[in-house]
């Protein structure tokens, strides 16, 4: 049943519209990695760098949603990409020198093959170096189509520019993909200095590799946000048997409508594979709302 749902879902095909919402300007000057505080301003902040993902352009100035506030206008466009096999991904990395930082963003569901990828609910062994870790494999192959690119400009550019932060965003499966990608960057380089701000993202993978992230990620930037009673981070769902199939990582920042307040949730379990259950874990299968995932902040997307 869970399968279904998901498919369902994603048979809806979006694209993304700007959301004119302000930014406040914070200084950036430190080269260690300092995690802001969870503000209304920073989750808009790293969501429009999401969102920009769905826009079709070639060049940063061409981009409307990228020029909605001043810090996302000086972005300099690095890289872009866009794959079809074995699975379609999309999305570019940027540059923003007043922050001092590189930004790897990946474009959420809007293509029939994605849909496709969603619906591989069967997982396979990842990453190499931890046997028992195992993602979803859809997602998996969504990542690994764009991998090559995504990897060489990422390490180049690390050498580039020393004192840089690195940090992953994405919106939907391109949340999986930017986990995905984290990890395997980590696998190749110190996992220090880095960061990972997904929105809308389903569960990823099992246990062991929720944990695995977690570990990676320590003492980094880590924001997994939720909005309200968004469907798709309940999906996909482990089976009966399995408990641990399917587990999210850590942090959750949970987005709710009534009071337009943020929550910081607290995992359940010591080794933070358990989802806070008076967080988005709250809502019942009743209440998964499919427009919920349309609407973060800095993120505003519409049917077509």
């Amino acid at each position: 049943m869970h399968s279904i749902r998901l498919l369902v879902l994603l048979l809806f095909v979006f694209r993304a519209s700007s959301t004119p919402l302000g930014f406040t300007e914070q200084a950036y000057e430190d080269q260690q990695r300092i995690i802001p505080d969870v503000t209304t301003e920073e989750l808009e902040y790293w969501g429009r760098y999401a969102g920009a993902a769905y826009d079709d352009f070639e060049d940063w100035e061409t981009c409307a949603s990228c020029q909605i506030t001043k810090d996302l206008g000086l972005t300099k466009l690095n890289t872009t990409w866009s794959t079809a096999l074995p699975a379609f991904s999309r999305g570019f990395i940027g540059i923003n020198h007043r922050r001092r930082q590189i930004i790897v963003s990946f474009r959420g569901t809007t293509h029939v093959m994605n849909v496709l990828a969603d619906a591989h609910v069967e997982q396979a062994q990842w990453p190499p170096v931890k046997n028992e870790s195992y993602v979803h494999l859809g997602f998996l192959m969504a990542y690994m189509s764009a991998r090559q690119t995504v990897q060489t400009a990422v390490q180049a550019l690390i050498l580039d520019m020393p004192g840089y932060s690195l940090t992953f965003v994405g919106h939907s499966l391109g949340a999986a993909q930017a986990v995905l990608a984290l990890v395997d960057y980590c696998q190749q380089a110190e996992c220090n200095n880095v960061g990972l701000v997904t929105f809308g993202a389903p569960r990823i993978g099992n246990r062991v590799f929720a944990q695995y992230v977690n570990l990676l990620l320590r003492g980094n930037m880590l924001w997994r946000v939720v909005h309200d009673s968004d469907i798709v981070p309940h999906l996909p769902q482990s089976l009966l048997l399995f408990p641990s199939q399917y587990v999210h990582s850590d942090r959750e920042i949970w987005v709710k409508d009534n009071d337009r307040s943020i929550t910081v949730c607290e995992p359940s379990s010591e080794d933070h594979a358990e989802e806070d259950a008076l967080c988005s874990a709250s809502k019942h299968a009743w209440q998964w709302s499919i427009r919920d995932h349309m609407v973060y902040p800095g993120i505003r997307l519409v049917f077509i």
